[in-house]
């Protein structure tokens, strides 16, 4: 028994944009700016965006070339051996192993603050996130998708808040962009490079797509535009809160800190809203994750370079043994 082809184009692209958007988009902008200034940040995101496109490019010529669940650890072994495939393996199953839980936490404590919870909640809170995630996928890609289309719309809805909440932040925005672009003469190159290596962290993710290329239905034309429509939605969704960002910094509100951008809704009427839609984007950003580190599991069992029995599929052709273990180490 094999993977199922379960994943449609629009299904594919969710679940891009929730791979890359994760919990980090409230706090990298305002991290931008405090790192190397409101001007540096603004000119920072647009060649960010630009540096990104190999990394888009080369997964995607990957993931065409070959689909299969093993992802990073499959193409090594095709370029250079069985050992390759071996060593890259045992890295990103101790990757996943570390990040997603690390991953879960700094997402976690943002719900923590929504809730008004003590700090020693965190950890109940994590748990439980990463409980969802893996009952999502555990039950199939259906139930997956549909958290992964919430969440996708949660980011935009996100952006929308912040403009209705203070409507002259695009103006404001648009106009401090307009002034950077045109005096960018005193910046140098090393503030740039600063400020790009911060953002650089909100692109990766294109890697993790790749697990999944053996399941998306409608061959290569389909694959080709789950990276493209993906990548243009990450792309306006990142400059919109660009745009946002420089806005309010110009108008001077506080988006620092751990918080970050939920600064522009203090006191606003509408911050329970962001919040809803705050708790779904880290279900959803962790259900991506946990997808991609199942797919990467199984292909490890399937191949015996780990315990055969991750190699194990339900009835539904979806991994639950891989899923169930990961979880277990996650909590571990």
């Amino acid at each position: 028994m094999s993977l199922k082809k379960n994943i449609t184009i629009s299904q594919g692209v969710v679940l891009a944009i929730c791979t890359i958007v994760g919990s980090g988009l409230l706090g990298l902008p305002g991290l931008a700016i405090e790192t190397s200034g409101a001007k540096v940040a603004a000119l920072a995101w647009p060649i960010t965006t630009l540096i990104s496109v190999p990394l888009v490019l080369v997964f995607l010529k990957l993931s065409l070339d070959v689909q299969d669940s093993g992802g990073i650890a499959r193409y090594a072994t095709i370029a250079l051996g069985e050992w390759a495939g071996t060593a890259v393996t045992f890295i990103l199953a101790l990757t996943f192993m570390l990040c997603i839980p690390i991953g879960t936490y700094m997402g976690s404590t943002y719900i923590q603050k929504i809730l008004g919870l003590s700090e020693s909640q965190i950890f109940v809170i994590s748990v439980a996130v990463l409980s969802i995630s893996t009952l999502l996928n555990y039950f199939g890609v259906k139930p997956s998708a549909w958290i992964n289309k919430a969440s996708a719309l949660s980011m935009v809805l996100l952006v929308v808040l912040f403009v209705v909440s203070n409507p002259d932040l695009l103006s404001a925005g648009f106009s401090a962009y307009s002034q950077y672009v045109w005096d960018w003469s005193d910046v140098s190159v090393h503030s740039i490079w600063t400020a790009c290596a911060i953002l650089f962290w909100a692109f990766l993710g294109w890697e993790n797509l790749s697990f999944g290329s053996e399941e998306v239905k409608g061959g290569p034309f389909a694959i080709k535009l789950i990276f493209l429509s993906g990548f243009i939605a990450v792309t306006l969704l990142y400059g919109a809160l660009a745009l946002v960002a420089a806005g309010a910094h110009s108008e001077s509100l506080d988006i620092s800190g751990i918080s970050g951008m939920l600064g522009i809704l203090n006191g606003n009427p509408l911050a329970p809203i962001a919040n809803v839609l705050i708790i779904m984007i880290v279900i959803a950003n962790v259900n991506a994750w946990v997808f991609a580190a199942s797919r990467m599991m199984y292909a490890a069992g399937r191949e015996r370079v780990l315990p055969s029995f991750l190699g194990i599929l339900s009835k539904n052709s979806i991994p639950q043994a891989s899923l169930l273990f990961m979880l277990a180490v996650y909590v571990g």
